[in-house]
């Protein structure tokens, strides 16, 4: 089922038409803090100074942090949001269907001045008996060719691109600029896939391995010129980049800092986070360690502070940390997990979540209180 451009469903219906937006009784505080209650789980975040975009895995919003207005893009698709990036009105989405016989990938992009979503690239991995299957396997692996990566670089939003031999090797692989509804080379090869982290002028690179690990980041200047490697300790949980600094969230509970010219390791933070016995922590993830984000010489990431029975987080923190001093603060708590963060010169955004919709949040705190915090 290799869906055609002229068959995809771009604007979802009634139920993504009402989505609604509440501003929550806090509102705005004396300090500047904001915070908004979308419906539904937010599962991708992007931030561009005053924008937000955000998507709760049936729609991509955006949220004006100078007016408190929410646009609705009308970019949607009937399989998983997997990827998101915004750079200045333009955003982009990266969707996912998977089933047993058959993998697509979407890559949509809408403006903010004309919210219309349109589709820019698909693919699709087909005939292949554990095409789906093998996420929880390794071998056969899903053969084809296949998009990710989204990530935004200054004024620009990147994409990878790939395709893979039946053995889940890559083939060929790029990492490209998205320039209206083209797609532009960066730079090109295997060790250019997965972008997963940017900042105005560098894009870090998981290097992707269907088979783990695949522990290598590679730091790319804007111009696709590879500035330096990093062999973190173990899989890294996430990666985040700004100027210099490389940050890297390991499994260990710790927090790396690496030069992002060079690659050498400049120090590592503990994040006295507790272990889960083995029964109850999440695959990969021992102390529930989630979201990283990095400005100049901050960095916030977030981690439970209680669990229920089962080990879900009950509460958490999100903190922010000073790289220079080691100074950490914890800058706001939520019920039950906090995922997603994102921080640039405006400030920080994070998303909370817990059961039901009461406790599904958007915060943004400004950089001053965070310097101011964290100093």
């Amino acid at each position: 089922m290799n869906r055609k451009l002229s068959g995809v469903v771009l604007v979802l219906a009634a139920g993504v038409a009402g989505l609604a937006m509440v501003a929550s009784a806090a509102g705005t505080s004396s300090r500047g803090t904001k915070t908004i209650r979308p419906h539904g789980m937010v599962v991708a975040l992007a931030l561009d100074g005053n924008l937000v975009a955000f998507g709760n895995g049936t729609a991509v919003l955006v949220w004006n942090l100078r007016t408190g207005k929410t646009t609705n893009l009308h970019m949607g698709e009937d399989a998983h949001l997997d990827g998101l990036a915004i750079a200045g009105s333009s955003v982009a989405s990266y969707w996912n269907a998977t089933s047993n016989f058959e993998s697509d990938d979407y890559l949509l992009t809408s403006s903010l001045l004309r919210p219309k979503g349109r589709m820019v690239e698909s693919e699709a991995r087909t005939d292949q008996a554990q095409c789906g299957a093998a996420g929880s396997g390794y071998t056969p692996a899903c053969a084809g060719t296949w998009l990710g990566g989204v990530v935004g670089s200054g004024n620009r939003i990147l994409v990878n691109r790939w395709t893979t031999d039946t053995t889940g090797a890559i083939t060929q692989g790029g990492l490209y600029a998205l320039n209206g509804s083209k797609l532009k080379p960066v730079a090109t090869g295997p060790q250019t896939v997965e972008a997963v982290a940017a900042d105005s002028a560098r894009v870090a690179v998981l290097q992707w391995r269907w088979h783990p690990p695949g522990t290598t980041i590679h730091v790319f200047s804007s111009n696709g010129k590879r500035l330096s490697s990093v062999t973190p300790k173990g899989y890294p949980l996430q990666v985040a980049i700004s100027g210099g600094n490389l940050v890297v969230l390991e499994r260990s509970g710790n927090l790396a800092l690496y030069n992002a010219g060079t690659g050498l390791l400049r120090r590592t933070f503990n994040l006295h986070a507790k272990e889960l016995p083995k029964n109850e922590r999440p695959y990969g993830n021992p102390r529930w360690l989630q979201a990283l984000a990095v400005h100049g010489t901050i960095a916030v990431y977030s981690k439970p502070l209680r669990y229920t029975n089962g080990g879900n987080p009950r509460e958490s923190a999100i903190h922010a940390i000073n790289l220079s001093t080691g100074t950490d603060r914890v800058i706001g708590r939520s019920p039950g997990q906090i995922p997603l963060a994102e921080i640039d010169k405006v400030g920080l955004v994070y998303s909370a979540q817990a059961d039901g919709y009461a406790h599904n949040n958007l915060v943004f705190v400004p950089l001053a209180q965070l310097a101011a915090a964290v100093s």
